[in-house]
């Protein structure tokens, strides 16, 4: 069953709820993007990614007035280009950011399935698989972390950085196993 992630206009957050996680990673989320998430990036005075759902294996040291940033984090992100949403994988390994573009261009309305694999347990290496509805394999993404914890949460939609939400929009995402 989908649940629906608001993000309001001029906010940053959706109606999100951290979920705590153990143990080894293996999740399959569904997603719909609903049309009202398209907008011209040429009218935000910043433009970046905006996360749309992933997990912290560490902490979040928000307390930290120059961080205010997750430490080891997998997420997916997307961005708007008018015309439809592109992906992105968006990894933050102890504290150094890597963001990478993914070739997935969707349209509202269309399903897609993101995987999070906890590939080899000993090493951490974690992989991003973004999955079409009948089960191919549009892109993927591997990083290895080592000594990191075995706890954490879950982090669902947030738009921007500086730049807030233009308008509302909403995301539907539906955690399949």
């Amino acid at each position: 069953m989908y649940k629906n992630y608001l993000i309001e206009k001029y906010h940053h957050r959706s109606t999100n709820k951290f979920k705590l996680i153990t143990g080894k990673i293996h999740k399959e989320f569904r997603v719909i993007f609903h049309k009202n998430c398209i907008y011209d990036p040429a009218l935000l005075p910043y433009t970046g990614i905006n996360k749309l759902i992933g997990f912290t294996r560490f902490h979040h040291i928000e307390q930290v007035p120059i961080f205010k940033k997750y430490i080891n984090s997998w997420k997916f992100g997307w961005v708007s280009d008018n015309k439809g949403i592109r992906l992105a994988f968006y990894i933050d390994k102890w504290g150094f950011e890597s963001r990478t573009y993914s070739r997935v261009h969707i349209q509202p309305d269309s399903p897609i399935i993101l995987r999070f694999i906890e590939v080899n347990a000993y090493e951490r290496s974690i992989e991003l698989q973004i999955v079409s509805e009948t089960g191919y394999i549009l892109d993927r993404y591997r990083e290895v972390i080592p000594n990191i914890p075995r706890i954490g949460y879950w982090i669902f939609p947030y738009f921007g950085g500086r730049s807030k939400a233009p308008h509302n929009m909403n995301i539907l995402i539906e955690e399949i196993k």
